[in-house]
């Protein structure tokens, strides 16, 4: 069975432009994150920056205070 994605497109969504975004990346030195949602839920990913490690945030509310506390988490996790 083959790859779905090549390795190289797998890279290209990982390289920053000018604006520090890459396909809906924001990168980072120390790490990279998407974040999304619709009315009522949200979600957020963050990878350190050589893909060792990840958070996947999944909640019902779109305040600060749950990105913050999904960054908060994540460094204490990686660290």
């Amino acid at each position: 069975m083959g790859n779905l994605i090549r390795s190289n497109s797998i890279n290209e969504v990982f390289q920053a432009n000018k604006y520090g975004i890459g396909y809906n990346w924001y990168i980072y030195p120390q790490n990279m994150y998407m974040e999304g949602g619709l009315p009522g839920f949200t979600s957020t990913m963050v990878l350190n920056s050589d893909k060792s490690f990840g958070l996947v945030l999944l909640s019902n509310s779109k305040q600060d205070i749950t990105f913050h506390s999904g960054f908060n988490l994540f460094d204490d996790l990686s660290n």
